[in-house]
């Protein structure tokens, strides 16, 4: 056996027995894990305090509105509050239109009703002809 490999069953035995404790190991060993438990507990502390900052602006992001509803917001998309919202504001709007807030009206613009009665919105030939033919899509 070369020197190597006494070397390596030396450190294998070594780590299959272990360090025997006694109470001068106990000792050095006692005073590392308190100082490495008070160096984590003032990490801890000092991390709070910057836990504390980073919620904040935490806070603040979730407050802000997403993209999606800036976006939604000004495409027009509308949604159901916003609409109930609009129409208890006109229910309750007390400065609505008041005829005679809107001065002269020319009269002779509403004059020429007759023409509408000769109108015939149903036009049955059309329909007649439509029918044969596919719709267009």
């Amino acid at each position: 056996m070369s020197e190597a490999e006494k070397e390596e069953l030396a450190v294998r035995k070594r780590r299959e027995e272990g360090t025997p404790v006694t109470d001068e190991t106990f000792a050095e060993w006692w005073e590392k894990f308190t100082a490495e438990m008070e160096e984590k507990k003032d990490d801890e502390q000092s991390s709070s305090a910057e836990d504390k900052d980073k919620a904040a602006k935490n806070k603040e992001y979730e407050e802000r509105p997403s993209g999606f509803q800036i976006f939604s917001d000004k495409a027009g998309v509308f949604s159901l509050e916003k609409l109930e919202a609009a129409a208890e504001e006109m229910e309750n709007d007390t400065s609505a239109l008041d005829p005679e807030e809107l001065g002269d009206v020319d009269e002779d613009l509403f004059d020429d009703d007759d023409d509408l009665d000769d109108l015939d919105f149903d036009d049955e030939d059309d329909e007649e002809n439509d029918s044969d033919e596919e719709p267009d899509i």
